[in-house]
């Protein structure tokens, strides 16, 4: 029996979390799990009776930091290293993701497309502005600050100077793909990823850039020649009508991106209708109701 790997990353909402496992624990997958280190929420004990459930070491993990693309590959190897399973996919999700569909129609639609890497690559974004990405950037845990008005001022103002000098210092080379960080990839993919000869590479091209979690894993697929194998490659303009590759659903035109409530159940249905699996984000302090909603329609999905 072919299995999969839920890889989830998740800050907060920890009861929202447990739905999202229980939700998706079945014999033919197990569970891994990352909690950002920053997280004020009690931790709970996540427990499946269907799928093994692996709790990584916690790591702080700071929005538009490498340490997002820590918490990834650190989720990549733990899985891709398990000596008792080998994955046909990894899935790696948010702790406010849903699956929009049961997992035996999950199962089905993977094993009829082996070997794809499923990703949203986008047709937006400027190339020196991708390749400033990359460039050393100071204070990489500071580009979100809230609270105190000098620091958040200091900040604001000195972004400004590091970016006028990096635009005119940036020269563009090798044209740099970027899209969604959440995506499913093949295990042959993720095995070329966790290598430790390519682990030290990732850090020396990524570690200090910004934004770089957008960039990494196009990096990747171009840097191993794989792009032939990505299940939908049409970029996005994050437009109501274009397809997600990575399959889940994202509305980044009603917001950044939009937290669906029940109002958004219908949107969902066509999502789902039109081929994705997942769809995020939700929240249950805003909406507990399209949770229970969705959730209720994935059902039937455990197997012993």
């Amino acid at each position: 029996m072919k299995k999969h790997a839920y890889l989830i990353i998740a800050n907060r909402n920890f009861k929202q979390v447990e739905l999202l496992v229980n939700t998706l624990d079945d014999a033919r997958n197990d569970i891994y799990i990352l909690i950002d280190k920053k997280a004020q929420e009690t931790r709970p004990k996540f427990k499946c009776q269907y799928s093994n459930v692996y709790i990584l070491q916690e790591i702080p993990v700071f929005w538009g930091d490498f340490s997002q693309i820590t918490a990834e590959v650190n989720l990549f190897k733990a899985a891709a290293s398990n000596a008792d399973v080998e994955y046909s996919y990894y899935h790696l999700l948010s702790g406010l993701d849903l699956p929009l569909v049961s997992q035996d129609k999950m199962h089905e639609f993977f094993a009829q497309h082996p070997n794809k890497q499923f990703v949203t690559l986008s047709a937006m974004g400027n190339q020196r502005q991708l390749h400033m990405r990359l460039r050393k950037h100071l204070f990489v845990k500071n580009f979100r600050v809230s609270g105190n008005i000098i620091k958040t001022s200091f900040f604001k103002i000195f972004r400004k100077f590091e970016n006028a000098y990096l635009s005119f210092t940036t020269h563009e080379s090798d044209h740099i793909g970027f899209g969604s960080n959440w995506v499913t990839l093949s295990n042959e993919f993720v095995q070329k990823i966790v290598k430790k000869s390519n682990l030290d590479q990732i850090s020396e091209v990524f570690g200090g850039g910004f934004l770089v979690d957008e960039l990494f894993i196009p990096y990747e697929l171009k840097k191993f020649h794989m792009e032939n194998q990505i299940y939908h490659a049409d970029p996005v303009h994050d437009k109501c009508d274009e397809f997600q590759g990575n399959l889940c659903y994202i509305n980044w035109w009603d917001g950044s991106p939009l937290t669906f409530t029940k109002d958004n159940y219908n949107e969902l249905l066509r999502a789902k209708e039109a081929g994705h699996f997942f769809a995020r984000k939700f929240d249950i302090k805003i909406d507990k109701k399209i949770i229970e909603m969705v959730l209720e329609d994935v059902k039937p999905r455990l197997h012993n």
